[in-house]
């Protein structure tokens, strides 16, 4: 059933433990912080090349 009232959408699963959804949510952090910081590193590389190249 959809409980309106309280937010919760979805039933909730008792086979995902909360330390499971933790766990992700930790990997998902990580996962995301090295994405930006490589992504900033390749923007720095490119507009050092443009710099000392052209």
């Amino acid at each position: 059933m959809n409980d309106h009232g309280t937010g919760n959408h979805f039933p909730s699963d008792p086979r995902v433990s909360d330390e499971f959804v933790r766990e992700r949510a930790a990997e998902w952090t990580a996962f995301t912080r090295f994405t930006t910081y490589g992504v900033v590193a390749v923007v720095v590389l490119l507009l050092l090349m443009a710099l000392f190249l052209l």
